[in-house]
């Protein structure tokens, strides 16, 4: 298939299966995002009949492509035309909605030699039907597939209960027949174009941001010296911003700063530092996500110029393991917390203060199970820094100061004590 312009199509299916808590919501990074929305204002879009999809038979729906084509021509996304291949997706495969997703994408995109038309990219929706129960036909997710040309993954995402516009549609009828289906697909189609424009909206505003935003470069010395109050707030997606305290539901974690502390090797009088109250049964601790002045947006630094960095830490000699996160890069345009972690790990083994001194190197990443990117520790878009503790056996409150970035070419020194080696 010889492809020229843009092309999206549209597979509407309804796939009723347990959903993955892990899958739910995801949009899976792919590099084609931004070249999808920078042209799909003048894309030729050709939309294909809506997939309803039952455990025991797939139907396509004429009115429900009808629709996809009017919300286009609304929004103004390229010039959209109707298409009449249907794709084969088989019986549904996975243990969660996300691999029921992944392998309906894979299916689609190994099909995309069969369709008769010059196009450079295909836009897929996929939602389905599940079984039956208790007198309830009901949908349980709404799938949208963006592939280009060759079948990769451009602009895909999924919907389901956990999100609101899903949720609040109520999408389920006391009936079962082709009807109430047929009319449940149109009413997912709705939600999958608001969607679908909400998803464009929010990425070309990200990139028109990222385009303008640099990452302001951190140099050797102190970065925090917990001295005023603690800035926190929540960005435009709801993510906290600042400082801020994480934890299991079994743990609790309080954060303040302090002049009423131990006294500290080195420090000056009324010296502030920052005290951290925990009582953890399985893990809790601190977060720092860079923000700006106003606290309402989540920033980055760049650290490449810095090798290491130290802090101060007031620990209680429990042997629990403790743990330092550096929060590296994200995917572009995301809205929740993918940052992907490197961590240094150690024993709480000392009974008082200790200037803890460490090099990039000696980072590991860590998959906290946030769909980080994993592409190297570049310290170039830092997004912040962590600390946390596991099991602490009990109350414990520790101290921590002068948070500082250091580099090979200055030597590095605990105030009071001199050098420290590396």
């Amino acid at each position: 298939m010889k492809l020229r312009t843009i092309s999206i199509i549209f597979v509407v299916a309804i796939l009723g299966l347990c959903v993955s808590a892990n899958a739910d919501g995801f949009r899976p990074e792919s590099d084609l995002a931004v070249s999808f929305v920078n042209e799909v204002a003048t894309a030729e879009i050709a939309v294909f009949p809506t997939i309803i999809r039952s455990p025991s038979i797939s139907r396509y729906s004429r009115a429900s492509q009808t629709l996809a084509i009017d919300s286009l021509n609304r929004n103004g996304f390229g010039a959209p035309r109707p298409a009449g291949l249907q794709f084969y997706l088989g019986d549904p495969s996975g243990q969660s909605q996300f691999e029921f997703f992944q392998n309906a994408m894979q299916a689609i995109g190994e099909q995309v030699e069969d369709v008769d038309d010059a196009v450079d990219y295909i836009l897929v929706l996929e939602v389905l039907f599940g079984p039956r129960t208790k007198g309830v036909t009901e949908v349980f997710g709404i799938h949208v597939y963006v592939l280009d040309s060759a079948g990769a993954n451009a602009f895909s995402f999924l919907l389901n209960s956990h999100h609101e516009s899903f949720s609040d549609a109520r999408l389920r009828t006391s009936r079962d027949s082709a009807k109430s289906k047929e009319q449940l697909a149109i009413k997912s189609t709705t939600i999958a174009m608001n969607a679908l424009k909400a998803q464009i909206g929010h990425c070309q505003e990200c990139v028109a941001r990222s385009a303008n935003t640099e990452s302001a470069v951190i140099q050797a010395g102190v970065l925090l010296d917990f001295e005023s109050e603690l800035p926190a707030g929540t960005d435009s997606y709801g993510i906290p911003v600042g400082f801020s305290t994480f934890g299991d539901d079994k743990s609790s974690a309080r954060l303040s700063t302090t002049v009423s502390h131990p006294p500290r090797p080195g420090e000056v009088a009324g010296n502030s530092v920052l005290q951290l109250d925990l009582d953890v049964a399985i893990w809790a601790g601190v977060l720092h996500r860079v923000e700006n002045e106003a606290a309402d947006q989540w920033i980055t630094h760049d650290w490449s110029a810095a090798d290491g960095f130290s802090l101060w830490l007031y620990g209680n000699n429990t042997g629990a393991q403790l743990y330092i996160d550096v929060l590296d890069n994200r995917s572009l345009c995301s809205t929740f917390d993918d940052a992907e972690r490197y961590r240094y790990v150690f024993r709480d083994d000392v009974a008082g203060w200790r200037f803890v001194t460490v090099r990039f190197e000696e980072l590991g990443r860590k998959d906290v199970g946030n769909d980080a990117p994993e592409d190297g520790l570049g310290l170039v878009k830092v997004h912040g820094w962590a600390f946390g503790a596991l099991k602490t056996g009990g109350s414990r409150t520790y101290y921590i100061d002068d948070l500082r970035l250091w580099s090979k070419s200055s030597e590095v020194t605990a105030p009071g004590q001199g050098p420290i080696s590396h």
